[in-house]
């Protein structure tokens, strides 16, 4: 092995030191033979340049070192590797080593980074979380992983609680909050937004739903140090132990409360607007007490979304479209008494109310509250509203024939059909939810599922035009309208399919599928999001068990 073709490496710890150190009396473990950091606890390793000298000669085959310092400052210990420049496989023997001052390390060959940039150092943030301070992120989990979106930090210093506040991917706002409960109200808010050219901080009151900025009493917050890099926003400030808030008193040091964690992209004069991303403690606790804090879970919100995704996409598309285009379908065959159609329709409309039902009851007792102040919450109320009365109407429907029978036809298919559009309309709003944590490309779903079923009812439209061509009438009939009442048989097409039944039929084979795949991903979306994160985790325990 030629000198040329020899790498060495050198890792020392000063004797100058003055902050106490997590150190090995015997020397650096086997462990540090790869990276060759320093791993002391709570210290980063240094990056300034290192006030010492290695120096190599050649000769007879060997290679000499010699350690020092042209300054003359001491080290307390040293560690040298030598690797092939080309490969990184260890090379050689250390001889003549000082006696009671150095030992051979036994180095196995692991590291397959040779070469390679080194790990980027640890994320000062996320420094002493869960030893000396309280953090908190979203989602949950993130601050083991230290990839969080959202995070807050807590230090108890003496007389004041020292609160860190970060964002990432360029929101204009985080803010924290201190709440008797898991939701808002009632609550105080410190918020941190993106002022342009820096960061400002200011106090605001949670009433409700609303957030309203408030003037901040003397003594109760101090920023620290503020922060907008490469769309991160951050900031520390510190809070009295004992603060007045709108003639509530806030006692960090006797009273346990909620974390509330919060960012978004709307800022106003007034305050800051609806989070994307939010999460809270899972229970109150006293800020002073570390301990890893996990958010509140969201399995209640999970299971709301899927019931009804699954109703409205699913169950809610069929069976409208059964009673719209199939009447006249399968005809000779009844169940439980019943034209098919009808059977069927009515199974599918009292699933979707079913999951309806329960979706709504499990979202109220996940927000302990019922609200329409976002979007997805006004138009998913005005769903539930309509969904509730339908059976109902349908339950007191005039006999065929009946003079009103023709307006619960207009009023059942009008409450029908904009509960199914206003509930599209609050899966749209849905994903816009930061508890949700819907990807955002889940909107391009949406649309293809839209458009599908848009064209399915072209398609079956015109073939029911079709139809009515070849045959004596219309069978193929609007709800408006009804073509004989069921079970007749004075008319004598009423036991035969309308012409183009096996297209009919087809049609909704492949509907029926495609309905299906789609609201099934729309689940597995929701009850697995954030889906990026869950498809990593399951593709490397994949590859792990290979």
């Amino acid at each position: 092995m030629t000198f040329a073709r020899l790498a060495i490496g050198c890792l020392g710890w000063l004797s100058l030191l003055s902050v106490g150190v997590l150190g090995f009396g015997s020397g650096a473990p086997p462990t540090a033979c790869d990276l060759m950091i320093p791993r002391h606890k709570n210290h980063l390793p240094q990056t300034s340049l290192p006030p010492y000298q290695l120096l190599a000669a050649r000769g007879q085959g060997r290679v000499r070192l010699i350690i020092g310092s042209p300054d003359g400052s001491g080290y307390h210990g040293f560690f040298v590797t030598a690797r092939d420049i080309d490969t990184g496989e260890y090379v050689g023997e250390f001889n003549n080593l000082p006696e009671s001052q150095a030992k051979h390390v036994e180095c196995v060959q692991t590291d397959q980074r040779w070469g390679q940039k080194l790990p980027e150092e640890q994320d000062p943030f996320y420094e002493s979380c869960g030893e000396t301070k309280n953090c908190f992120g979203i989602p949950d989990g993130c601050v083991e992983q230290q990839n969080c979106v959202a995070a807050v930090s807590v230090l108890v210093a003496g007389e004041r609680y020292i609160f860190e506040l970060r964002s990432t991917n360029n929101a204009k706002y985080v803010a924290v909050g201190l709440s008797d409960d898991r939701k808002m109200g009632d609550d105080s808010v410190v918020e941190c937004v993106d002022g342009g050219d820096r960061v400002n901080m200011h106090m605001s009151w949670n009433n409700g739903t609303t957030n309203t900025r408030m003037a901040t009493p003397p003594n109760a917050v101090d920023l620290i140090s503020s922060s907008l890099v490469d769309g991160v926003i951050s900031c520390k400030f510190s809070r009295n132990k004992l603060t007045q808030i709108q003639g509530r008193t806030f006692n960090l040091v006797e009273k346990p409360y909620f974390l509330l964690l919060a960012r978004g992209q709307k800022v106003y004069s007034s305050g800051i607007g609806y989070h994307d991303k939010r999460e809270a403690w899972a229970e109150p606790r006293l800020l002073a007490i570390i301990g890893r804090n996990a958010g509140a879970g969201d399995l209640l919100v999970r299971l709301h979304g899927a019931l009804m995704l699954a109703a409205w996409i699913g169950t809610t598309s069929i069976g409208m479209l059964l009673a719209r285009y199939y009447r006249q379908t399968w005809v000779k065959s009844q169940l439980c008494g019943n034209d098919q159609w009808f059977a069927w329709h009515r199974f599918f409309m009292f699933l979707t109310w079913s999951m309806t039902m329960a979706a709504a009851v499990l979202i109220v007792i996940e927000l302990q509250d019922w609200s329409s102040a976002t979007y997805h919450a006004a138009t998913g109320l005005a769903t539930v509203v309509l969904c509730f009365i339908q059976p109902f109407m349908a339950a007191m429907r005039p006999h065929p024939g009946a003079p009103r029978r023709i307006l619960f036809n207009w009023l059942h298919w009008f409450v029908g059909n904009a509960a199914h559009i206003l509930a599209l309309v609050a899966i749209f709003f849905a994903g816009r939810l930061g508890k949700a944590n819907l990807p955002e490309w889940i909107d391009w779903i949406l649309v293809a599922f839209i458009v599908f079923h848009v064209v399915t009812h072209f398609f079956l439209t015109f073939a029911g035009c079709a139809s009515d061509k070849q045959g004596s009438q219309r069978v193929n009939s609007f709800p408006m309208k009804d073509v004989h009442a069921r079970n007749s048989m004075t008319h004598p097409d009423s036991r035969r399919d309308a012409p183009y039944a096996g297209l009919r039929k087809l049609t909704f084979g492949i509907y029926f599928i495609v309905v299906v795949l789609f609201a099934a991903a729309y689940v597995v979306i929701t009850i697995f999001a954030p889906i990026e994160e869950s498809w990593n985790t399951f593709y490397d325990q994949y590859l792990a068990a290979k």
